[in-house]
């Protein structure tokens, strides 16, 4: 059970992951098959003038596990694969875990991906680069509404057909704890719309459309139906294949997608870099009087407490930048509009006299409204700028309250101060685990506190870059007065 690397550009942008579906009967090479085609033997995920070609600076990975069915099973679950999913590619990306992530899936394997994002979710914040970083998920005749192939666990009891089981608990329990994350990602659900064929007798579409789909809006959830069974939905002859060009334009704009939404933003491997030196500033800070353990755990208990207090100070802020940014975007739209009729006007002195003639004046703008409107741009981008910067501050003072609190936590914890209080009441026998719970908390918390401020450094980075260009905008407007001839 390992990432198996397909291909990969020289510098890739992208990581790419597959994972197969179930293997009913037994194949050894099962996990190379799925996305292989019988006939040609076109492995359209590894060979480069398949999806290389079409999106070639990506890292190709595969997902390999034991996928078994009914002999030489693993007694591992869906859970437990997912798990396994997790932690490979953690330790994968360990140094590039700010590049996006789109997972390609084969029937089962969605399952599996999904399962793996819930529990990213619900995990203490080591998996948390994964979570922020996926940005979608290509499923090839995934039963996300169950599968025929459940019959098969009347006679089995195999977890894997359990899972594609409509009634199942786990069915039902997955589709809850991922619920919450589904219009979180962008979904290309390939659908199958041919019947499968087991030693010639018919058992119908395995993984019906309806089940195949999320029932989401076009922007989240592209549906292409193929004329193919559950076997061949996923695989391709060569890059001529009709189908094959129609899925890798799809995959082609989701990894445009992706890139885009990360590539202005700063690097989570930097901003590791930097919050570790900051912890080692904060740990060597020298205080008076290391505290108690009581008290160390009372300030990581007022540290967690805060979160609430700070997320509404959060909240405030977004109101207000989303505020100033619709400002902002109204204000820039006209300044530019006004701008570009200057810029027509100054150098072509002819043209603004023709345009007398069949404009009439009031729909034009004067030369004060050009000015008061870039007045108001550039203040829109200031404020945007203002707010944005102070989300980050707030942001860092958090960090150095968890980071602060961490160490307390640690020192108390390893000088064994003692405390009256908690000798008398005898609490030390349950100070390690009240202890480790509140380190986990804090862990957590310090690792979406950095995904957070990754954001909000590369949103900042951007409302500089507008208010820059506003200052620009009105310094030309400003030099740019004889145009007031031609109209008045």
């Amino acid at each position: 059970m390992a990432l198996k690397q397909l291909y990969s550009h020289e510098h890739p942008e992208i990581d790419i992951v597959a994972i197969h579906g179930m293997n009913p009967m037994s194949n050894i090479a099962h996990a190379d098959n799925t996305w292989t085609d019988e006939e040609s033997r076109t492995h359209w995920l590894r060979d480069e003038h398949m999806l290389p070609c079409s999106i070639p600076r990506a890292r190709m990975l595969a997902f390999e596990y034991n996928a078994n069915v009914f002999f030489n099973s693993s007694c591992a679950d869906v859970q437990e694969q997912a798990k396994n999913l997790l932690n490979s590619l953690w330790l994968q990306r360990e140094k590039t875990n700010s590049r996006p992530i789109i997972f390609i899936a084969h029937s089962l394997g969605g399952i599996i991906a999904k399962e793996a994002l819930a529990k990213a979710n619900e995990s203490e914040g080591i998996y948390v680069g994964i979570l922020t970083f996926t940005y979608g998920i290509a499923c090839f005749g995934t039963p996300h509404r169950g599968s025929i192939l459940a019959s098969c666990g009347l006679t089995t009891r195999n977890s894997f057909l359990a899972s594609v089981d409509r009634s199942s608990s786990f069915h039902r329990d997955l589709r809850e704890r991922f619920n919450p994350l589904l219009e979180q990602y962008i979904y290309l659900n390939v659908c199958e719309t041919l019947e499968k064929n087991i030693s010639s007798l018919p058992v119908g579409v395995v993984v019906n459309p309806v089940s195949a789909t999320l029932g989401l809006k076009d922007s989240k959830g592209i549906c292409i139906y193929l004329n193919r069974d559950h076997k061949t939905v996923c695989k391709f002859k060569g890059e001529d294949d009709p189908d094959f060009r129609k899925v890798a334009a799809n995959l082609q704009k989701m990894a445009k997608g992706a890139v885009d939404c990360t590539r202005n933003t700063r690097a989570v491997a930097e901003q590791e870099d930097e919050f570790r030196r900051m912890k080692s500033w904060y740990s060597d800070e020298v205080e008076e009087e290391p505290m108690d353990t009581l008290s160390a755990i009372r300030n990581a208990n007022d540290v967690v407490g805060d979160a609430g207090s700070t997320s509404a100070e959060s909240q405030l802020l977004s109101q207000l930048e989303v505020a100033a940014q619709n400002w902002g975007t109204i204000i820039w739209t006209l300044t530019s509009w006004n701008a570009e009729i200057l810029n027509l006007l100054s150098w072509m002195f002819l043209t603004g006299f023709v345009l007398r003639i069949f404009i009439p004046t009031p729909s034009l703008p004067t030369r004060q409204e050009v000015c008061v409107k870039a007045d108001e741009g550039v203040q829109a981008c200031v404020s945007l700028h203002d707010i944005r910067r102070l989300q980050v501050e707030i942001l860092d003072a958090q960090f150095y309250r968890t980071s602060r609190a961490v160490r307390r936590l640690e020192v108390a914890t390893t000088v064994s101060v003692p405390c009256s209080a908690c000798t008398a009441i005898g609490f030390p026998l349950k100070t390690l685990e009240i202890v480790r719970v509140l380190e986990e908390k804090l862990h957590k918390r310090k690792v979406i506190l950095a995904v957070e401020l990754h954001r909000r450094y590369g949103e900042q980075k951007d409302a500089k870059e507008k208010k820059e260009e506003s200052e620009k905008l009105k310094k030309v407007n400003d030099e740019r007065g004889w145009w007031w001839w031609c109209f008045h």
